[in-house]
Formats: structure tokens, C-alpha cells, sequence
């Protein structure tokens, strides 16, 4: 068993390091370096949400608004856990990032595109930002099934597929931090855009 455990471990730390091996990205819908010089010339207004870790980038003639995390290029030693999981703080960036490198590996397209970036010196993750539906409470996540869905059960069949798919994405990527609100529903397309992903890959 417990060598069954060891062997289980190792497999994932080998697939970890295949997925965490730099690779130069394609061309994507956005250029983070572009974004980033932009905001350290004033060209760009970066305009803090909800915390003064996360930010909006406005988007522009050539990028898209893309949001922002910029909280985790740590004055923490970089072994320091959160929440007894086991984290790096310092790379939670690059784990989002990653996130959206098995999404697209997998061919699930529920992750919003992801990139690093440097704001002057520092290291952040940048995703573009989707529009949609934002849940705070189970509450309003039932009324909006009931309001879309109830009478329309090919919409709410598609709709299930996709909450599957993504709790294969979060069990592959071992992602901890899976609620509510990190999920933006997109009703026009009736698809699911899966955010916040900096607690995955807690190995």
C-alpha cells in the first residue's frame, strides 16, 4: 500500500514537472508584456477590485481588459504552506497559469486565457476578463437555474456537462478552491468560465 501510495505520488510530481516545464506560449488573444509595459508607463489604467491584490487592466486597440493578480511575488520564504495544504505561496501565479495550461491540454476550454507577467519587478498572472453571471450564495446560483433553465432542459443538460467537466479539470489539477464565485456563467453561450485558480497543484 504504501508503496502503491509512493509510486502514486512521484507519478504526479513527474506529470507536475512536464507541466511546469517553460515553454515559450503561442500567440494568444492578449500580449502580457505589452499589457505590463503599458501600466508601468501610465498607458494603461490598472484599477484595483475588491482587494489591493487584484486589479482590471482597461483593454485597448490591440489587448482585451484582462484581470490582474498581482499579490504573490511574496516577501514570504518561499516554503512557507497556506491553510496546511502544502502551498508555495511564492509560485501561486505560475499555478494559475499552469491551471490554464491543463485546461487547454485537456481540451475543455473553461479557463479564461492565463499569463505571466512583471509589473515592474514583479511577478503577476494576468486573465482575460469574461463577462457573465457572478454568484455570491448558493441562493442566487439556484435562482438563476430556475430563471434559465427550468423550462428548457436541453440548456440545463449542457449545463451539467460542463459542471462535470469541470470538476475533472479541479480533481486533475487538484484544485482546492473550487466555489461559488469561482465561476462566471456565461448565458448568451450557456458555458461555464472557471477563475482563481492560484490554489491548485498543491504538491
Amino acid at each position: 500500500m504504501a508503496s502503491a501510495q509512493a509510486n502514486c505520488g512521484s507519478g504526479y510530481r513527474s506529470f507536475l514537472g512536464r507541466l511546469f516545464k517553460y515553454e515559450k506560449p503561442p500567440a494568444g488573444a492578449f500580449d502580457p508584456d505589452r499589457i505590463a509595459k503599458g501600466i508601468e508607463k501610465g498607458e494603461i489604467k490598472l484599477r484595483r477590485i475588491a482587494s489591493q491584490a487584484v486589479g482590471e487592466a482597461s483593454a485597448t486597440a490591440k489587448d482585451p481588459a484582462v484581470m490582474v493578480r498581482m499579490d504573490y511575488s511574496l516577501k514570504l520564504p518561499p516554503d512557507r504552506g497556506i491553510r496546511g495544504h502544502g502551498y508555495d505561496l511564492a509560485t501561486r501565479n505560475k499555478r494559475a497559469v499552469q491551471f490554464y495550461k491543463l485546461d487547454q491540454h485537456l481540451g475543455l476550454g473553461l479557463v479564461p486565457e492565463t499569463r505571466l507577467a512583471k509589473i515592474s519587478g514583479q511577478e503577476v498572472s494576468m486573465q482575460i476578463k469574461v463577462h457573465g453571471i457572478e454568484f455570491n450564495n448558493d441562493l442566487e446560483y439556484d435562482r438563476m437555474l430556475e430563471r434559465v433553465m427550468m423550462n428548457d432542459p436541453k440548456k440545463f443538460a449542457e449545463h451539467k456537462a460542463d459542471l462535470e467537466r469541470l470538476a475533472i479539470l479541479d480533481m486533475v489539477g487538484f484544485n482546492m478552491d473550487r466555489n461559488i464565485s469561482n465561476f462566471i456563467y456565461d448565458e448568451s453561450r450557456n458555458r461555464i468560465h472557471a477563475i482563481d485558480h492560484a490554489d491548485s497543484f498543491p504538491i
